[in-house]
């Protein structure tokens, strides 16, 4: 039986074998633009379909070959947003917004999800920041209303 700190020290070492073994060999993945837009575009039809699950779990497929997919992370938060896992989605728009600070559909999906939560000004500032961004959509000027 392991005591805490013995724990601790073991997942310490175990941690930096692996970081040293990934480092030394090259072994950290890069990333896969074109099988991270296949599961993407699978994503967006399983959406269009109505296929919530699917669509999460290929957006998923999508970041996992290339965790900087911003379309992929919106697409998913908006299904999260949909099925009521408000915190996951949360999670995702707000890595798009990081991810791309000046793109525009970031901000609009944020703004969403705040509207969601009644959050007004929050969604008033990040819907005022899509516009801003030259996004000149129909329903952001309704929900910025």
């Amino acid at each position: 039986m392991y005591t805490p700190l013995a724990r601790l020290a073991r997942l310490l070492l175990l941690a930096g074998v692996s970081y040293w073994l990934s480092a030394a060999h090259g072994t950290e993945a890069k990333p896969d633009r074109q099988k991270s837009q296949a599961a993407f575009e699978r994503g967006r039809h399983a959406d269009d379909d109505g296929h919530r699950a699917e669509a999460i779990a290929a957006y998923t497929e999508s970041l996992q070959a290339d965790g900087s997919n911003a379309a992929a992370l919106r697409g998913r938060g908006s299904d999260y947003l949909a099925a009521g896992d408000h915190a996951k989605a949360l999670l995702d728009f707000e890595h798009a917004v990081e991810l791309q600070p000046a793109e525009a559909q970031g901000y609009a999906a944020r703004g969403n999800y705040f509207l969601s939560e009644k959050q007004h000004e929050r969604a008033i500032h990040d819907f005022d920041t899509a516009i801003n961004l030259g996004l000149r959509r129909t329903e952001i000027f309704n929900a910025r209303g």
